[in-house]
């Protein structure tokens, strides 16, 4: 396999045609769209994923194209499929990215149980992995991007995909999603690192008016991903929760309050059933679990780095 950065001149072609099989560990993807723009958001944001045009067994086989209908010639629409099924309503085109992210969650979150997966990003740093599971809003996508901005490891935004038997997290490294205010803050960083002369990531443009309000993606550099193919043991859980004016608090929880909150977090829990709870009765027992409220993010890493 190639990455898709060398395969740049045949991107358009190859998804346009039989697909694109592309590399996002543990899951192969196939792929296929008509829009050229898909393989310059690929180009940008998964640039060093492994892909291939030889047909492929794909974990999941998705379709980005447009409604058929003649609103096209006005308002192009298009729809994400998957197996041939459409779990969304159509988006305007020029929304493809956040189509293709939020299809992939899809994807893993309803068909995928090899492992515990829960909604949380995870971010590592010395070896060892910290979960961050939060409900929609709560600044868990700022949290993990800003971590990201400042030398942790970024797993995952979205998910936490933890190996039933060793109960260590594996990376899953994709854009992460932020939305509305989280994006001037992500910005404004970024803007002091390239005033210094470093590179921290790609943040595309804005995708406004979706049901999330204003979206965009953030991808942090190569180098601040976990390697592929390492696992990481799960030694803290944090629950963050963004307050204006909010001085920092860390409020330590009992292993039963993170294990009900981690279990509500889950996306097939009920499905795995007693090997999901002893799964997560093991990681409770092991790391160290808070509910955070603050409003200034360098109080915070001073308190993570500190050792908290």
């Amino acid at each position: 396999m190639l990455t898709i950065a060398s395969t740049q001149d045949a991107l358009v072609s190859a998804l346009a045609a039989q697909g694109l099989f592309i590399e996002i560990p543990p899951f192969l993807v196939r792929v296929r769209s008509p829009l050229a723009s898909f393989a310059t958001f690929l180009l940008q944001h998964y640039p060093h994923h492994l892909c291939s045009v030889e047909p492929q067994v794909a974990s999941f086989d998705i379709e980005i194209k447009y409604e058929n209908s003649w609103r096209r010639l006005i308002k192009p629409q298009i729809r994400f499929y998957q197996s041939e099924s459409a779990p969304f309503y159509s988006m305007p085109s020029t929304h493809l990215p956040i189509l293709w992210e939020w299809g992939l969650n899809y994807c893993i979150a309803s068909k995928f149980h090899g492992c515990l997966t829960l909604h949380a990003a995870v971010v590592a740093k010395g070896g060892q992995a910290m979960v961050i599971p939060a409900p929609p809003g709560s600044g868990k996508s700022t949290f993990c991007a800003l971590l990201c901005l400042h030398g942790w490891h970024l797993l995952s935004d979205e998910f936490a995909m933890i190996d039933l038997t060793s109960g260590e997290v594996s990376p899953l490294p994709r854009p992460i999603s932020l939305k509305n205010e989280s994006i001037e803050v992500v910005k404004t960083s970024l803007q002091q690192g390239q005033k210094a002369g470093v590179c921290q990531g790609i943040l595309s443009s804005e995708f406004c008016g979706t049901s999330k309000g204003r979206v965009a993606l953030y991808s942090p550099p190569v180098s601040s991903h976990a390697p592929q193919g390492k696992t990481y043991p799960i030694k803290r859980v944090i629950f963050p929760r963004f307050t204006p004016q909010q001085a920092c608090r860390f409020e330590a929880m009992s292993p039963a309050q993170c294990l009900m909150l981690l279990a509500d977090n889950s996306f097939n829990f009920a499905i795995l059933g007693q090997q999901a709870f002893s799964c997560l009765a093991d990681i409770v027992a092991q790391s160290r679990a808070y509910q955070l409220d603050y409003s200034d993010f360098s109080c915070v890493l001073a308190e993570l780095e500190g050792g908290i």
